[in-house]
């Protein structure tokens, strides 16, 4: 799929200077964004884009002692690149989260 980016720049009153216009590939929604929520897929539970595989069960695998390898074989509609995606991201809210915590906490000391 592609998708037409159009420089604002060099756009004068309705007409494109040469070379204006860029056709770009677009990113699927799983490159975009690894998890997806709709009430049409699995009730809204979220689940990795483009599939109906809740995002849960990655870690249920993961804390039950299971590879990540094991989790793609069982579940091969989910990328090793979306599965990174979203422990990345719970890597980082897990951070922020503790960091949040650490900075309440000195605030109430005060």
């Amino acid at each position: 799929m592609f998708e037409v980016c159009i420089d604002v720049e060099s756009v004068v009153g309705n007409k494109l200077s040469a070379g204006a216009m860029i056709f770009q590939e677009v990113p699927t929604m799983a490159a975009r964004c690894p998890i997806e929520v709709s009430r049409e897929i699995m009730s809204g539970v979220p689940v990795f884009a483009g599939t109906r595989v809740p995002v849960t069960t990655l870690f249920d695998y993961l804390k039950g002692s299971e590879s990540l390898e094991e989790f793609l074989d069982d579940f091969p509609t989910v990328s090793r690149e979306q599965a990174a995606a979203v422990l990345e991201l719970a890597s980082k809210d897990l951070v922020d989260a503790a960091v949040t915590g650490r900075v309440a906490a000195q605030e109430t000391q005060r």
